[in-house]
């Protein structure tokens, strides 16, 4: 158990470093650099062929809306194991403990919504403007939502699963509990978007062969 632990910290302890190393702000600068290069690239083309400020729009909409949702999970959740966060992600419970989960909760989302956001302009029928997406973008995040309740609320009534038992003693019975829960909450949440994420891009593709 205690290598299992040790081998789960290493390797989320290893990805949170890296995104939190380097600097929000010079992330979002090497976005902005790339978003403004292929605007540029954009301007070759004629007016009525010019969307990709229209996609790059769109990509940060939903960026912005999954970094909302990261941080609201991510608070909610440390408040009901720091221990997860500490043990599972490798956060260090230090004075700026809560300010590196909301910064994890923050570029995780971002990223995974714009990556999502991506998919579905992909699948996207080309007879059909980027507007169209605005209606059905939602649900991805309505389903992560739904997941990240079932899951924990499932952990929580039922005390499954107890995959990391105590921590080797590291835990108490009451901490163990709301590690698992929180852990389910991460995973359901995952599961959810991901189910919704395919529900719409099927449905988009579909659409696409059919015109």
């Amino acid at each position: 158990m205690r290598m299992h632990i040790a081998i789960s910290r290493n390797i989320y302890g290893i990805g949170t470093q890296l995104m939190l190393d380097i600097p929000v702000h010079h992330k979002f600068l090497l976005l902005g650099a790339f978003v403004g290069a292929m605007l540029l690239l954009d301007l070759r083309n004629p007016p009525r062929k010019r969307q990709r400020w229209q996609s790059y729009s769109f990509l940060l909409g939903v960026g912005i809306a999954g970094a909302i949702l990261g941080i609201a999970n991510d608070l909610i959740t440390s408040s009901l194991s720091s221990d997860y966060f500490i043990y599972f992600k490798g956060i260090e419970p230090d004075r700026q403990f809560l300010k590196n989960v909301l910064t994890l909760g923050t570029q995780a989302g971002f990223s995974g919504a714009a990556v999502g956001g991506g998919i579905l302009l992909l699948c996207k029928p080309k007879s059909k403007p980027i507007q169209a997406l605005l209606p059905i973008v939602k649900w991805p995040f309505i389903s992560a939502i739904a997941g990240g309740i079932i899951f924990g609320t499932l952990s929580h009534l039922l005390h499954w699963p107890q995959t990391f038992g105590d921590l080797d003693g590291l835990l108490t019975s009451a901490q163990a509990h709301r590690f698992h829960t929180v852990w389910l909450i991460h995973i359901g949440l995952y599961v959810g978007a991901l189910v919704g994420l395919m529900v719409i891009s099927i449905r988009l593709c579909t659409t696409s062969k059919m015109n």
